[in-house]
């Protein structure tokens, strides 16, 4: 019997790990499909307003609008910070990160600004001769919150279909056969 407890244990403790760790990779995966494509919008702005500074301004304020938690900022070459969407510092990112061409879950670094818990990457891209930083970032608050709840209801699920398979067998939840006695015939 000790034996069953300890083999159904871990196996409900194994495939309650890959289940939550499926979710956060499809977490992680999603956020990295969003960042790239608010690094290609961010890219396109650089395009329209390359070499003209009001222009260039105007062009990533409109970039990415109407999302509620993505931020960016670009930095020149030299370092100076051309543009940042309020809300998030994004230069501890920026100056600690490894810069990459393509955005990939596997990227994806996390760290936290102004009690917000923010995922995001830094590429570098060139545009008309000049190279630049662009870092994006979402904040994954909500993400975590999920997946803060989703572990305690899949942790309860997994022990009480744990316990209930182990007490199972030892007549818990057996029914007892009746016992039925001989009616003599009429």
């Amino acid at each position: 019997m000790v034996f069953v407890a300890l083999a159904i244990g871990c196996s409900l403790f194994l495939i309650g790990n890959l289940v939550l760790n499926a979710v956060d990779r499809h977490f992680a995966e999603q956020d990295a499909d969003e960042l790239a494509v608010m690094s290609e919008a961010v890219v396109d702005a650089l395009h329209i307003g390359a070499g003209d500074p009001k222009r260039l301004n105007v062009a990533l304020a409109g970039a990415i609008s109407g999302h509620h938690g993505v931020y960016f900022q670009v930095m020149s070459q030299s370092g100076d910070v051309l543009y940042g969407t309020p809300g998030a510092d994004l230069s501890q990112m920026a100056a600690t990160a490894n810069p990459t061409t393509a955005i990939h879950a596997n990227d994806l670094e996390i760290w936290h600004d102004n009690g917000s818990t923010l995922r995001g990457a830094l590429t570098q891209v060139e545009v008309m001769g000049e190279i630049y930083a662009v870092t994006t970032a979402i904040d994954i608050g909500f993400h975590l919150q999920f997946l803060q709840s989703f572990r305690r209801t899949l942790w309860l699920i997994m022990s009480l279909a744990g316990g209930i398979t182990l007490l199972g067998p030892a007549g818990a939840f057996e029914r007892k056969p009746t016992v039925l006695t001989p009616v003599a015939p009429s």
